[in-house]
C-alpha cells in the first residue's frame, strides 16, 4: 500500500515513473519469484521503467505488457559497475540506455528505444590500475594484464568470451510469475534479497568462473 500510494503521488507531479529496485539473490543470473512478482505489481501501477540491482551479476532485460495496456521496460539487474571480484560474471556489467517519447498531454509516454551496453571492470593491482571500460574498447592485451587473468591463467576475461557471456546472461527468457498477490516480506528474508546462491537455471558456461578466489570479493 505504501508503494502504491507513493506511485500515485508521484504521478501527480511527473510525466512518468521510474523505479530503482534493490532486490534479488546475489550471484544469481535469473530473477527470483519475489522479483518477478514485484515486477508484475509495478507494471500494474503504471511504472514505465525499472532498473534493478543487488545480485552483482547481469540478468535479462525486457519490456513487459499487461491486459490494461501498461508497458514497462525492466532491467532486472545491471550487474557490477565497479568490483574487485575474480568471478568473470561479477566483473561484467551493463550501462542501460533508453528513450522515452511524449506527444502532447493526452497520449501516454512511449518507450521508443532501449539498449544495454556491456562494460568490464579492469584492474591490475600490481600497477595500481583500476578502470571500468566499455567492453567494445577492451582488448586481449588488457585482458592478459588483468590481475585475475594473471592469477588464474584462464581466458575468461578475453573480450570475445565476455561478449559471449554477456549475450548468454541478458538474452535469457524470464518465465513470468503467475501469482496473484505479492509474497509476504518476511518469507524470503531481507525483502526478497538473499546472499545465498540458489539454483541458477541460466545457460551461461560455468567454465568462465574457474579459478574463483573469494579474497578478491572484498571491497565491492
Amino acid at each position: 500500500e505504501k508503494v502504491s500510494s507513493d506511485i500515485t503521488k508521484a504521478k501527480e507531479i511527473s510525466d512518468c515513473i521510474l523505479v530503482y529496485a534493490q532486490w534479488g539473490e546475489e550471484d544469481s543470473s535469473v530473477p527470483n519469484e519475489y522479483t518477478k512478482q514485484w515486477a508484475n505489481f509495478l507494471l500494474s501501477q503504471g511504472v514505465k521503467v525499472v532498473i534493478g540491482a543487488h545480485p552483482h551479476v547481469l540478468q535479462p532485460y525486457e519490456i513487459l505488457k499487461d491486459e490494461k495496456g501498461n508497458e514497462m521496460l525492466i532491467y532486472y539487474s545491471l550487474g557490477n559497475f565497479a568490483s574487485a571480484s575474480s568471478n568473470s560474471r561479477e566483473l561484467l556489467g551493463g550501462l542501460a540506455e533508453f528513450t522515452l517519447e511524449k506527444e502532447g498531454d493526452t497520449v501516454p509516454i512511449s518507450i521508443t528505444a532501449h539498449t544495454l551496453t556491456p562494460v568490464v571492470m579492469h584492474y591490475n593491482s600490481g600497477e595500481d590500475v583500476y578502470q571500468t571500460m566499455l567492453l567494445s574498447d577492451y582488448t586481449d592485451e588488457l585482458a592478459a594484464a588483468h590481475s585475475v587473468q594473471q592469477e588464474t591463467g584462464n581466458d575468461a576475461l578475453l573480450p570475445s568470451n565476455l561478449q559471449t557471456l554477456f549475450t548468454q546472461l541478458t538474452s535469457q527468457t524470464v518465465e513470468p510469475s503467475t501469482a496473484e498477490d505479492l509474497l509476504d516480506l518476511g518469507k524470503e528474508g531481507n525483502n526478497g534479497q538473499s546472499s545465498n546462491t540458489t539454483d541458477d537455471t541460466a545457460s551461461y558456461d560455468s567454465s568462465y568462473d574457474s579459478g574463483y578466489d573469494s579474497d578478491y570479493d572484498s571491497g565491492y
